[in-house]
């Protein structure tokens, strides 16, 4: 099986995926959709309108590609969030938050 990242971005910031999920490629959507909707649930108050879920597979290679839920609460049956990094492109300096 595949290793899979789920980095997210709105193109300016970006969450890090850095321990990925040994999962087929036939489930990266639901998967993404998943992290998509951790998120959401973890920082409700982040507006999340513009951010993706982009999935790479242990080549680098884009496998997929996902909007957030407008609104929070999709399937997260794939685990909590953790070896996610934040990586804010804020002000023009970059800061690393753990998430999880």
């Amino acid at each position: 099986m595949p290793l899979l990242r789920f980095h997210c971005t709105d193109g300016e910031n970006v969450v890090l995926d850095l321990s990925g999920r040994n999962i087929p490629y036939h489930a990266a959507r639901q998967a993404a959709g998943a992290v998509a909707s951790r998120l959401v649930e973890a920082l409700p108050a982040h507006e999340w309108g513009s951010w993706n879920v982009v999935v790479h597979d242990d080549q680098g290679y884009t496998v997929e590609e996902v909007a957030f839920p407008e609104h929070g609460g999709g399937q997260a049956e794939f685990g909590p969030c953790s070896g996610l990094v934040l990586l804010s492109g804020e002000h023009g300096r970059k800061q690393a938050h753990p998430a999880g």
